[in-house]
C-alpha cells in the first residue's frame, strides 16, 4: 500500500524515478473524492511519524511482553544487566518484616547507594521509595539519580540483605548496559515521561493518529472487500 505500484518498461511509456512517484505517498489529497482521502490519510499517516510509531510498538512490547518476547530478541543484540536478586536464594519461611528492622535497614541501604554515587560519579537527586522483598529477604531502595530520564519516578535501585545489610547489588537505568540505557530509553517515550509538555503533547497527537490509522485502515479494508465482492464471477450450476 505504501510503495507505488511498478511500471512497465517498453517504448511507449518511460517510466519516472521511484522516488519521484513514491512522493506521492507522502501527500493526501484534501479535495479529492472520500475514498481517495481516506486511503491518502491511512498511508501518508503512516509515514510521515513512522519513526515515532515504532518506537511506541517496540516499546509496548517491552511494557507488556518483556520476558516473553522483549527481553529474547533484543538481548541478541545488546546486553543487559542481571537481575540483582536472580542469585539469591528463596526463602523457604519469609519473615513478615525485615529482620535488621526498617531504620538500620535503610540507613544501610543510603550508604551503599552513596557509595555507589561516588563510585560512579553521579548525583542523587531524590530517595524516592523503599521496599521489602521477603521471599528473597532483601529490602531494596528506590532513588532519582543522574542515571535516571524518567521525569516522574526514579529507577535507580540499591538492594541490600535484610538480615545484615550486607550489599546485594544495584541496577542503573543507563550507562550500564546498554540494552538496559535503550530499554529505559523507549519506556520513558512510551508513557510521555521525558521531554515535558513538549512531547506529551506530541504523543497525545500521535495517539489521535493512531485512532485515525485504525478507522481508515477498516474503511480501506472494507471498501477493498465490497469491490473483490462485485468483481467475484458467478458460476452457474449446470
Amino acid at each position: 500500500m505504501t510503495f507505488p505500484p511498478s511500471r512497465r518498461r517498453d517504448a511507449r511509456h518511460c517510466p519516472r524515478r521511484f522516488w519521484k512517484r513514491w512522493a506521492k505517498a507522502w501527500q493526501i489529497r484534501w479535495r479529492a473524492g472520500g475514498h481517495k482521502r481516506t486511503f491518502d490519510l491511512h498511508r501518508a499517516g503512516g509515514l510521515w511519524p513512522w519513526a515515532l510509531l515504532l518506537v511506541f510498538a517496540w516499546s509496548g512490547v517491552a511494557l507488556t511482553l518483556y520476558d516473553e518476547i522483549y527481553r529474547p530478541t533484543t538481548g541478541l543484540f545488546l546486553s543487559f544487566q542481571e537481575n540483582p536478586l536472580a542469585t539469591v536464594p528463596t526463602q523457604t519461611n519469609p519473615s513478615p518484616q525485615p529482620p535488621i528492622g526498617w531504620e538500620p535497614g535503610y540507613h544501610a541501604a543510603r550508604q551503599h547507594l552513596e557509595a555507589l554515587a561516588q563510585d560512579r560519579n553521579l548525583e542523587i537527586h531524590a530517595l524516592e521509595r523503599f521496599a521489602y522483598t521477603p521471599h528473597k529477604n532483601a529490602l531494596k531502595l528506590m532513588a532519582r539519580t543522574s542515571r535516571d530520564v524518567n521525569e516522574r519516578f526514579g529507577e535507580t535501585w540499591v538492594y541490600v540483605d535484610a538480615t545484615d545489610g550486607a550489599l546485594l547489588g544495584h541496577y542503573l537505568p543507563t550507562g550500564e548496559a546498554a540494552g538496559n540505557t535503550v530499554t529505559t530509553w523507549l519506556t520513558s517515550l512510551h508513557i510521555a515521561a521525558v521531554g515535558g509538555v513538549g512531547y506529551r503533547v506530541v504523543a497525545t497527537v500521535l495517539g489521535l493518529g493512531v485512532i485515525v490509522l485504525s478507522v481508515t485502515g477498516v474503511l480501506v479494508w472494507w471498501r477493498r472487500r465490497g469491490t473483490a465482492r462485485a468483481t467475484k464471477p458467478i458460476t452457474t450450476p449446470r
